[in-house]
């Protein structure tokens, strides 16, 4: 899943770095710009913090999107993000206040205050997952209202040598891509030429279709089984076509899975 989080993570970051290091801070604005107790290394060091926590809770979600759905189990997804994503932002933490504390030569906990601060950090964690959260609801509520608008149905002409044929997307059972010519098999067998591309075709058909590779679109009517093969890979068994070898990537497998076990 793509998130579109450029914007709002470089503002969180941002001001959350602005809010560590001032919060408790003692003196003046222009005493800290004149860099009264290490303002700008804090600055640098809150900054470098809050990022490698973003960016760790943030490669952790991308991950897991791949392997469980939220729709499938919630509850378990919750625990498994939320354990992983705390448990690498408290050991940045840890490191690079220790790392931060020996390079100005002074205890940790002048650094941060690990009864107040370091829960404060852990809740900014829980934060970014929320905002993933919601960010994972609106690409969800975007993809149903493109789904519900999308045609049902589309009308192709065939063509076989000099005579075409009108095809209907119900009564075909897939696409194929070979020496950059596309053919669709009808399911009363017979197989015609189309002058479309198969990503113009994935963007035109509706949703009882789905993408398998660079070279195969099929209808859900026209999948016999799948099963995995290697590295994460799908291998799908297609009516009427004798090779057995159309993959899904891994990359893909698991939207398959969620298209083919809808209605």
């Amino acid at each position: 899943m793509k998130y579109r989080d450029k914007n709002i993570r470089l503002f969180t970051i941002l001001f959350t770095t602005l809010f560590l290091v001032h919060i408790g801070r003692d003196g003046t604005f222009l005493e800290w710009l004149n860099n009264k107790d290490n303002y700008y290394t804090d600055l640098l060091f809150s900054f470098l913090i809050t990022f490698l926590c973003w960016e760790a809770t943030r490669i952790t979600i991308i991950r897991l999107d791949k392997v469980y759905l939220w729709k499938d189990n919630f509850t378990k997804r919750v625990f498994i993000q939320l354990g992983i994503t705390l448990f690498l932002s408290t050991i940045i933490l840890f490191l690079f206040t220790l790392i931060y504390a020996s390079f100005l030569g002074i205890p940790s906990h002048w650094i941060m205050a690990w009864d107040s601060e370091f829960p404060m950090a852990l809740l900014f964690v829980l934060v970014i997952n929320l905002i993933y959260y919601l960010l994972y609801l609106k690409i969800e509520a975007s993809a149903k209202i493109i789904t519900d608008t999308k045609i049902v149905s589309i009308d192709l002409v065939g063509i076989s040598g000099k005579e075409k044929t009108k095809l209907e997307s119900k009564d075909i059972l897939y696409f194929y891509s070979s020496n950059k010519v596309v053919f669709v098999t009808h399911k009363n067998g017979k197989t015609y030429r189309v002058d479309y591309t198969l990503s113009e075709l994935e963007q035109k058909l509706p949703n009882s279709f789905f993408r398998l590779n660079r070279q195969f679109i099929a209808s859900k009517n026209a999948i016999i089984s799948y099963k995995p093969s290697d590295n994460r890979k799908l291998t799908v068994k297609i009516v009427d076509y004798s090779s057995d070898k159309i993959s899904v990537s891994q990359l893909k497998a698991t939207e398959f899975k969620e298209w083919f076990k809808n209605e």
